[in-house]
């Protein structure tokens, strides 16, 4: 039996044809992992952006309020929840710092609120001036939490 080889022309065809297929596939290949990769960094940036937001606005709330109680607490740990996650220590520790602020607000309004008909003058100037010191702390909250928060919420690759 004998076997037909093909002219060496039709050979390289085949060669070539093979290559160029085997690179549109590769090229398919790469344009696929790096869409999902940039859909991972778009979610992983909506992620953040909505804690950043909740975080952001419970502080508003207490900056134009003037004043914090447990519900305003809580409303805060629940907003700055997934910080941890999503964010590095620093971001984290700052969050911290400021629940901390939020929670001895709360308590020094309440001491303003309760005490107000029964205590002495100067244990409610005292309070009164810890929580003014408390909410300008806050005040800056907006300032120092962006810079923080940057690096992380920056989309350094352009996306199509």
């Amino acid at each position: 039996m004998q076997v037909l080889q093909l002219p060496v022309l039709v050979q390289w065809i085949q060669f070539i044809a093979t290559i160029f297929i085997a690179l549109f596939a590769a090229n398919i290949t790469y344009r696929q992992w790096a869409t999902a990769h940039e859909r991972v960094v778009l979610d992983l940036f909506e992620r953040r952006m909505t804690v950043y937001e909740n975080v952001r606005k419970v502080i508003a709330e207490v900056t134009r309020d003037g004043t914090a109680d447990g519900e305003t607490v809580l409303h805060y740990v629940q907003a700055a929840d997934r910080l941890g996650l999503l964010f590095g220590m620093e971001v984290l520790s700052y969050s911290d710092e400021t629940r901390e602020r939020i929670v001895r607000l709360a308590y020094h309004n309440t001491m303003i609120k309760g005490g107000a008909a029964g205590q002495r003058v100067n244990d409610h100037d005292v309070h009164a001036e810890k929580a003014a010191q408390l909410l300008k702390a806050l005040g800056e909250f907006h300032d120092d939490f962006s810079v923080l928060v940057m690096p992380y919420v920056r989309i350094t690759k352009k996306l199509r």
